[in-house]
This record gives structure tokens, C-alpha cells and sequence, in this order.
């Protein structure tokens, strides 16, 4: 009875929703789904009752026929594939890692052969002045269980990690997210994919960046990339294509030229949405940490596998701790920074 309420609910709804729109929709039952619906009930309800009621139902009802050389085939086929790509491509998988690497060495330069001092001072000074008092109270408190339980060089590390992949998240995904805004073809393509590469589970995507790129923290990164890129492109779509088209048009008419009209107009109105996604990114990224120490992405991900492994529960709920607050500094800093920067905006 739950189920026929909720489809005749869902039926109706759009035939109202349709009349709505167009008052000569005609009224009345679709008979052809009528005929459909009682059609499927004569198949569904013979089987369902042989199977639940009978002793030994066929074998073919219990299970799918399926024959196990065509999974053997698929896998062998997909092996080769994998193998031929990345023999082929070696040269381009390098120069990306190679890439990765640079940035990624020079962040680590940067936060974790600092001296801790240096890097605490600068955090502080940007939790007081982007932020509030209470963010730097907080932070000092959260700095300070960093360092006291030993985890100082592993957060650097990951969040030198978490840098690098969030700074080309960013680089690539606002442009493309500008494109999907301004060209309809683009949006229709890009938007199944990042359909894609948010609901894939990250398990099954670090598959083709092991055989195309190894392991590693460079991997990792990608890894990570796949994951957190999507909320700063779709939020940064969304900002533009919510611009009034009235500002546009007035823009337009003293003249504006479509480059200043962008820079000027829409990402300045669409900041708010951009920044929210930007804000999304960084966190998501953080987020993939454990399962990008699965391929050798080393930092606070490591220990909380190496907890998981071992089952040290302890271990695993300081470590992961101590990612929350690398979370919660990284969020309270950037959020105080966008509201400073409306604040000068207005």
C-alpha cells in the first residue's frame, strides 16, 4: 500500500506539474501504462510466489546464469588495456608526477623544514586577523596537541599534501567551472563526469592511478584531486550562471567587453558561491588523507591506517583527532578570510 501511495503520489505530481504548465494537457488515466503496469504484475507475481513457495526453485531463478569466462575475458582485456596505456604513455604519467612533485617539495619546504616556531607564529597571526580571537585561542590549543603528542611533522606534511591538491583543484576546476557556466555542450559533458568522479568509491578510481602512475605521495595527490575537485567547479558554475542577467545586460550596453565582464562583473558576484566551493575542496581533500596513504601518501593518513590494521584504538583516535583539528584550523582561517574580503568588498 506504501508503495502504490508513493508512485500514484509521484504520478500525479507531474501530471499536475504538466497541466500547470500547459492547460490543455488532457485529463484522464494513461492507458498504455496502464496495460505496461499490469503487464509487469502478471510476470513479477507468478516468479516472486514459485520462488518463496516452491521447495526447489530452478537453479536458473536462484542465480543469474552468468558464465565466468566472460568476467575472465572482460578482466584479462582490461589488464592489457592498463598495461599498454601506461607503456605508451610513460613519458606523459611522468611529466604529471614530475609536475605534482615540484609543487609538492616546495610546500614541504615551506611547512615542514621550517623551524615550528616560524610556521606557529604564522598561523596564529592569520587565525587572529582573518578570523577572531576565539579562532586563535583555538588554534593555539589545537597547534598545541599537535605538538605535544608528536604528530607536528605529519600534519605539515599533510597539509602540504592537502595544499597541493586543493592549488590544482582550484587552478583546474574555477576555469573549468567559468566554461561549464558560459558554453552549454561543456556543462552537458562535464557534468556526468563529475557525477562520476564524486559517487565512484575512491577505492575503485585509485585502481588506474596505481597502474598509471605508481604509488606514492604524487599518486596521491591525484587520487585526492579526483575526489575534491568537483564541488569548486559545480559551485563556481552555479555563481556565474546566477548573475543577473540584468547586471549583464547593463554591462553590456555601456560597453563592457566580455573579458571585463568576467572579471569585473560576474566572478566578483559570483565570489560568495566560488569561495563556498573553494571552502568545499579544501575539506574534501583533507578528507581523502587515510585513503591516499593507502598508496603511499605518508602523513596523519598513515597512522590512522597503520591503527586501523593493527586495530590500536588509541593510536587510531588521536591520530584522527589530530586530522579534525588540521580540518577545523584550515576551515575557521579560510572562512574568516572570505568574510574579511567581503567586508572590503562592500
Amino acid at each position: 500500500m506504501l508503495v502504490q501511495g508513493l508512485v500514484a503520489n509521484f504520478v500525479y505530481e507531474r501530471k499536475y506539474c504538466r497541466w500547470r504548465a500547459d492547460q490543455d494537457e488532457k485529463s484522464g488515466f494513461n492507458y498504455v501504462s496502464l496495460l505496461l503496469g499490469v503487464g509487469m504484475l502478471a510476470i513479477m507475481s507468478p516468479l516472486t510466489l514459485y520462488r518463496f513457495t516452491a521447495t526447489k526453485p530452478v537453479e536458473w531463478l536462484l542465480t543469474f546464469p552468468a558464465d565466468k569466462s566472460v568476467f575472465n575475458g572482460a578482466s584479462s582485456w582490461l589488464d592489457l588495456g592498463f598495461d599498454n596505456v601506461a607503456a605508451k604513455g610513460a613519458g606523459f604519467f611522468d611529466g604529471i608526477t614530475y609536475s605534482i612533485r615540484v609543487l609538492l617539495d616546495a610546500l614541504e619546504v615551506l611547512l615542514v623544514d621550517t623551524p615550528w616556531p616560524v610556521i606557529t607564529l604564522i598561523i596564529l597571526f592569520m587565525a587572529w586577523r582573518l578570523a577572531e580571537p576565539r579562532v586563535a585561542i583555538f588554534t593555539i590549543a589545537a597547534l598545541s596537541y599537535l605538538a605535544f603528542l608528536g604528530f607536528w611533522e605529519k600534519s605539515m606534511a599533510t597539509v602540504a599534501l592537502l595544499g597541493t591538491a586543493a592549488t590544482l583543484c582550484i587552478v583546474i576546476g574555477v576555469p573549468l567551472g567559468i566554461l561549464c557556466a558560459k558554453n552549454r555542450t561543456v556543462d552537458s559533458i562535464a557534468r556526468p563526469i563529475l557525477d562520476f568522479m564524486q559517487t565512484m568509491p575512491a577505492f575503485v578510481y585509485l585502481i588506474p592511478i596505481i597502474a598509471f602512475f605508481g604509488t606514492g605521495k604524487p599518486p596521491g595527490i591525484l587520487a585526492t584531486l579526483v575526489f575534491g575537485m568537483p564541488p569548486v567547479v559545480r559551485l563556481t558554475a552555479l555563481g556565474i550562471q546566477q548573475v543577473p542577467a540584468s547586471i549583464v545586460e547593463g554591462a553590456l550596453a555601456f560597453g563592457c567587453s566580455r573579458r571585463k565582464l568576467l572579471l569585473d562583473v560576474e566572478i566578483p558576484l559570483a565570489m560568495p558561491s566560488l569561495m563556498t566551493g573553494v571552502n568545499q575542496t579544501i575539506l574534501m581533500c583533507l578528507s581523502m588523507v587515510v585513503i591516499a596513504s593507502l598508496i603511499g601518501a605518508e602523513g596523519l593518513g598513515s597512522d590512522v591506517l597503520m591503527a586501523l590494521q593493527f586495530a590500536a584504538k588509541g593510536q587510531g583516535l588521536l591520530a584522527g583527532l589530530a586530522i579534525l583539528f588540521c580540518a577545523m584550523i584550515i576551515d575557521r582561517i579560510v572562512q574568516g578570510g572570505f568574510k574579511q574580503s567581503d567586508k572590503g568588498s562592500h
